[in-house]
């Protein structure tokens, strides 16, 4: 266990490192988008499953920023289609919160669809701190941190209007034998803000289309909803009954991870838009009602423990008297 000034500083770090990484004026992402746009002018790939494969290897291969990389099935065109995630930084009043970007290449012979989004998620610096303090959390995990968060939020989020979830509600997300803990809030889109599409050909980078958000609980308003992780609980304070309720946690994930997978999926290819519908085919649907019900009745069963109740009995006491 680290000490807690340690971690802090770690935290501090980490964020720090990410914006540089991730700097618009330059980066790993500006190098790979001028590529493309010098492939495409002049005529695109000859080989779209293997520019497509190598695309996906660069991803994985990039030092210091922890992106990740797939490739899933395109469900009504013979091509190729790479998903990526990477680290953004976005500053807070109070402190700094890790997010996800989502890029999704759609690569065809003479041009690429690019779809910006979002995995709807936010890791408070605090968190990240009590990660580095309570667990063997390092730089290399931010990768497989986002990776585990998303694949939660896809189906949360699809809940929250599936099967009434409410922003506010409780969420608790299993990682590193421990519980990331948080709650659903409101997300205002600014304006130009994302989602986003463009094509990249032969006349190099199209208009920028802004999508219609995915999860919208106000269309004119642009507000979605997101998963806000504020803490982290690791192994060594869980009691018995709550460690059982990670490990449900972590086995509905094992078990159910193809659907997941696919939920978190049309919301990189920009769904609910009926442009991206168009572009992708239908909607992916294979988690239902029943299955959604089960996993908010995991997580909520965390804070219906006594062990629970009592923390926070006991912290709000603390500040009381600190007040």
């Amino acid at each position: 266990m680290q000490d807690e000034k340690l971690a802090r500083g770690l935290a501090r770090q980490l964020i720090k490192n990410i914006k540089r990484f991730f700097s618009p004026d330059g980066g790993v992402l500006l190098e790979i988008s001028n590529d493309l746009i010098t492939l495409y002018r002049e005529g695109g790939p000859a080989n779209v499953v293997g520019y497509g494969l190598s695309l996906q290897k660069r991803f994985a291969l990039i030092k210091g920023c922890n992106s990740t990389a797939q490739k899933i099935e395109h469900p009504i065109r013979k091509r190729i289609v790479i998903a990526t995630m990477r680290p953004v930084i976005v500053d807070g009043d109070e402190q700094a919160w890790l997010n996800c970007g989502a890029c999704l290449f759609d690569i065809g012979r003479h041009e690429v669809g690019v779809v910006e989004t979002s995995g709807g998620i936010g890791v408070s610096q605090h968190a990240i701190a009590r990660l580095f303090q309570r667990t063997k959390f390092s730089d290399e995990n931010v990768g497989d941190l986002l990776d585990k968060i998303t694949l939660f939020a896809a189906p949360m989020i699809r809940a929250c209007f599936e099967r009434q979830w409410l922003p506010g509600q409780q969420v608790a997300i299993p990682f590193l034998e421990g519980l990331l803990l948080g709650t659903i809030e409101g997300n205002f889109h600014e304006e130009g803000q994302g989602p986003s599409f463009c094509t990249i050909g032969r006349m190099g980078v199209s208009n920028e289309v802004i999508l219609d958000c995915a999860h919208s609980i106000s269309a004119a308003e642009r507000l979605t909803v997101k998963i806000c992780l504020h803490t982290y609980v690791g192994d060594y304070d869980l009691f018995p009954n709550q460690k059982a309720i990670c490990h449900g946690l972590e086995k509905f994930s094992q078990t159910y991870i193809t659907e997941m997978r696919a939920i978190r999926t049309d919301v990189f290819r920009g769904y609910p838009d009926a442009t991206m519908v168009e572009r992708f085919g239908l909607h992916s649907h294979p988690l239902d009602g029943v299955r959604l019900s089960d996993l908010n009745r995991l997580m909520q069963s965390f804070y219906d423990t006594d062990e629970w109740k009592q923390h926070v009995h006991a912290s709000r006491q603390v500040s009381r008297r600190e007040h």
